[in-house]
C-alpha cells in the first residue's frame, strides 16, 4: 500500500530535507558580459499541460459567428512559432509548466521521449515537474530526466532518498540574459502523492514555504528578477503571489487555464492575460497560463528596470492554427461536417490575419520529419487488441430511441453507462473519493460490437480528447443539473455510474426524474439527499458548461481537472476487466 508522505511533511524540516541540493546556472550569453542587475527587456514563451498532444487537435472556433471545427496546435506548427519568436526577440526564454507526460498514444508508445525530442529541437530552457510526470513511477521519470538537456525543476520535493532524481531535478536555475541574471524556481502541486504515483521515498513539501526559502536564497545572491514556474493551478498561483515578496512572474499550469480575450473565436477564459496581483510588499506580480495540449503558446513581453521591478508588460496566448483548408470544417444543412468552401476559407484566413490572438502557421519541415517518424508506429498501435466484448453494446442518446439495427433501446445507451463506470473506477483509483460518474450521451460516438476491441476503437468511441474532471455540488444543485440534462435530452442526456433514477414522460412529453438513488460505500443503494455534498466525476466538456451544463460551469465548489483523457481511461479500464458485459439498468423508464 502506498504511504501518503504528503501528510508527513509537517514532521520534516524544510532546511534538512533540501540540504545540499545543487543548483544549476546557465548562461544564455557570454559569461564575461555578466553585470549583475540592470534593466532588461524579455520575451517569455510558455506552455503547460501539453499531455503528449504531438498532433494537432480539433477545436470548435467561431469565424464570422459560424462554428468551425478547426485543427489547432500540434508540435510541428508549435516549432515554427517558437523558432519565429526566437529570431524576432534577442532576449528570449521558452518554459514549460509541467505535465508533458500522459494523454495520447504517443505517451503510451514513447513514454515521453517523442515529446523530449521535439522540445529539445525547440530549445526549451526549463520545465517544472507536473503531477503526471509521476504517473508511471519514479523509474520512468529518472529515465526521461537522464536524457534531458534542459533544467528540470521542483523546489518543494525532497529527493534525498532517490539518488537518481536528486541528480536530475533542481529547485531552480539561473539564466544569464543580456548580462542579467534571471532565476526560475520550479514548484509542483503538493497533492501529487494523492493523485499520481511518486515513489514512497519522495516527500512533497509546502509550496509557499519552499518558494520563500529559495526566493530568500536568490535575493541574498543579489538576483532581483525571479520567475516561479509552477504546476499548482491558477487559483493557487493567485494566492501564492499574495503571500510572497520579490517574485516578479508566475508561469503556471495544472488547471489548464486559458487567459486573455477571445470574443470573436467563441472561447471562454478565466480572466485577463496576464493576471496582475499585488504581492506582500504591494508590487505587481504577473500570473500567466496557456490553456492545454499545445493549442496555444503564451507570449509574455516584460520590461524590468535596474531594480528588478516590472515597468511594462504585454502579450497573449496565441492560438496555433493550420494554414491548410482541409483543416477547417463546418456543418452543412444535414448536420454533416464538410471542408469549408474556397470563399469561406479565404474569409477565415483574412479574419485570422487581423486577429492578434490566433495565427496560421505552416509546419516546420524538420519537425514534420520527426512527426512522420513517430506517427507510423502509432497507426499500427491503434490496431492492437486490448479487450473483448461479450455482446453488442448499442448506443443511442435517449431512452426509448430505436437503434439503427431496429432494436428499441428502452433504457437508453448500453455503452455510455460503461464509460461512466470507467470514469468512476479511475477517480477512485486516484483516491479522489468520487461516488458518482456522469457521462453525456453526445460524448459517446459509436456502438461497441461483439468481438475484439482495439486501441483505435477506444479513440473512435471517445474522440474528443476530454479529460476527467472531479467536482463537488450540493444535492439540490446536482439534482437540478441532471434534471436539466434530461430535459434538454439529445447529447446532453446524462448516463450514470454509482447512481440511478426513474424517468417518466409528463404531459409536455418531457422526461421527469424521480426515485434518485446513490450507491453507498457499503454497496447498498440509498436515497439521494438534497442537503448532502456529492463528489462526482464528469468530462471536461460538461464540467466547463458543454451541452449547457451551466450549473457545472458556474460552480465555485471543488473542481479538479485530473488531466487524464477519457479514451486513455477507458482503455485502462478495458485492460483491467478484460471483457465488457452488459451492465444493470441505471435508468428505469416508467410508462
Amino acid at each position: 500500500m502506498k504511504m501518503n508522505f504528503f501528510r508527513k511533511t509537517a514532521f520534516v524540516s524544510l532546511s534538512v530535507a533540501l540540504l545540499g541540493v545543487a543548483i544549476s546556472i546557465n548562461s544564455c550569453t557570454n559569461p564575461k558580459k555578466v553585470e549583475g542587475n540592470g534593466p532588461l527587456s524579455l520575451t517569455i514563451a510558455h506552455l503547460n499541460d501539453t499531455h503528449a498532444s504531438i498532433e494537432a487537435s480539433t477545436v470548435k472556433l467561431k469565424f464570422d459567428g459560424k462554428k468551425t471545427y478547426s485543427k489547432v496546435g500540434g508540435f510541428t506548427r508549435l516549432t515554427t512559432k517558437v523558432n519565429n519568436l526566437r529570431k524576432e526577440n534577442k532576449n528570449f526564454l521558452f518554459l514549460h509548466a509541467g505535465d508533458i507526460f500522459q494523454g495520447s498514444l504517443y505517451f503510451t508508445k514513447y513514454k515521453g521521449m517523442a515529446d523530449l525530442d521535439f522540445f529539445e529541437g525547440m530549445g526549451l530552457d526549463a520545465m517544472c515537474l507536473g503531477n503526471h510526470e509521476f504517473d508511471k513511477g519514479d523509474n520512468l521519470l529518472s529515465d526521461f530526466g537522464s536524457k534531458v538537456k534542459f533544467p528540470v525543476l521542483s523546489a518543494n520535493i525532497d529527493f534525498s532518498a532517490d539518488a537518481d532524481l536528486q541528480k536530475i531535478v533542481k529547485p531552480y536555475t539561473v539564466k544569464v540574459i543580456d548580462g542579467q541574471k534571471v532565476a526560475i524556481i520550479g514548484l509542483t502541486v503538493e497533492q501529487t502523492p494523492e493523485i499520481s504515483s511518486p515513489g514512497d521515498e519522495l516527500i512533497f513539501l509546502n509550496v509557499v514555504e519552499s518558494a520563500k526559502k529559495y526566493v530568500a536564497e536568490l535575493t541574498a545572491k543579489d538576483i532581483n528578477k525571479i520567475i516561479l514556474l509552477t504546476h499548482v493551478g491558477y487559483e493557487e498561483d493567485l494566492q501564492l503571489a499574495k503571500s510572497l515578496s520579490d517574485v516578479d512572474i508566475i508561469i503556471g499550469g495544472h488547471s489548464h487555464t486559458l487567459l486573455g480575450d477571445y470574443p470573436t473565436l467563441g472561447l471562454s477564459t478565466s480572466g485577463k492575460y496576464p493576471a496582475v496581483v499585488k504581492n506582500k510588499d504591494g508590487d505587481d506580480v504577473l500570473i500567466v497560463q496557456s490553456w492545454e495540449k499545445a493549442l496555444a503558446l503564451g507570449v509574455l513581453n516584460v520590461d524590468f528596470d535596474k531594480e528588478g521591478k516590472i515597468v511594462k508588460y504585454s502579450g497573449t496566448p496565441v492560438v496555433i492554427a493550420s494554414t491548410e483548408q482541409k483543416d477547417y470544417k463546418q456543418k452543412n444543412a444535414e448536420g454533416k461536417k464538410m471542408v469549408v468552401a474556397d470563399t469561406v476559407f479565404a474569409a477565415i484566413s483574412k479574419s485570422i490575419k487581423n486577429n492578434p490572438v490566433i495565427e496560421m502557421l505552416a509546419e516546420d519541415p524538420e519537425a514534420k520529419k520527426k512527426l512522420d517518424k513517430y506517427s507510423a508506429p502509432i497507426k499500427e498501435l491503434k490496431e492492437t487488441v486490448i479487450a473483448t466484448c461479450d455482446a453488442d453494446l448499442y448506443h443511442v442518446r435517449v431512452p426509448g430511441e430505436t437503434h439503427e439495427s431496429g432494436v428499441v433501446m428502452k433504457n437508453g445507451s448500453a455503452i455510455a453507462p460503461i464509460i461512466a463506470d470507467a470514469m468512476l473506477w479511475k477517480a477512485k483509483s486516484l483516491g479522489l473519493k468520487a461516488s458518482i460518474a456522469i457521462q453525456n450521451a453526445g460524448g459517446v460516438r459509436v456502438d461497441v460490437p461483439k468481438g475484439n476491441i482495439t486501441i483505435g476503437d477506444a479513440y473512435t468511441i471517445l474522440p474528443f480528447g476530454n479529460t476527467l474532471t472531479v467536482m463537488e455540488l450540493k444535492g439540490t444543485e446536482l439534482k437540478q443539473a441532471l434534471v436539466d440534462g434530461v430535459t434538454r435530452s439529445g447529447g446532453a442526456f446524462p448516463y450514470l455510474s454509482g447512481m440511478k433514477f426513474s424517468l417518466k414522460k409528463g404531459a409536455d412529453k418531457k422526461f421527469k426524474i424521480s426515485d434518485m438513488l446513490v450507491l453507498a460505500d457499503d454497496g447498498k443503494w440509498k436515497a439521494f439527499n438534497d442537503e448532502a455534498i456529492y463528489r462526482f466525476v464528469t468530462n471536461s466538456y460538461t464540467a466547463s458548461g458543454g451541452d449547457n451544463y451551466q450549473i457545472f460551469k458556474n460552480s465555485k465548489m471543488y473542481k479538479y481537472d485530473t488531466g487524464f483523457k477519457d479514451a486513455e481511461v477507458y482503455m485502462e479500464y478495458l485492460k483491467s476487466v478484460g471483457s465488457l458485459k452488459k451492465v444493470e439498468n441505471r435508468i428505469n423508464v416508467i410508462k
